[in-house]
C-alpha cells in the first residue's frame, strides 16, 4: 500500500509539470506564429485577447454551473 502512495505522490506533480509545459509551449508556439505572419500588434492583439477572454469565459461557466 505505501508504495502506490509513493507512485501517486510523484505522479501527481510529474503530470503537473507536464501539462504546464505543453500549455505554455503551445501558447508560445501559438504566439511566435502570429508574430511572423502579422507582427508585433499581432501579438499583442492575441495576447489581449487571452487577458481578457479567459476570465470573461470562466465567469459565463461559473453562472451556468451555479444556476444548474
Amino acid at each position: 500500500m505505501n508504495e502506490n502512495k509513493v507512485g501517486m505522490a510523484l505522479l501527481f506533480p510529474v503530470l503537473a509539470i507536464i501539462s504546464i509545459v505543453a500549455c505554455a509551449g503551445g501558447i508560445g508556439i501559438g504566439l511566435l506564429l502570429i508574430y511572423t505572419n502579422i507582427g508585433e500588434w499581432g501579438v499583442v492583439i492575441a495576447g489581449s485577447v487571452i487577458v481578457v477572454g479567459v476570465p470573461i469565459v470562466a465567469a459565463v461557466l461559473q453562472k451556468r454551473l451555479e444556476t444548474s
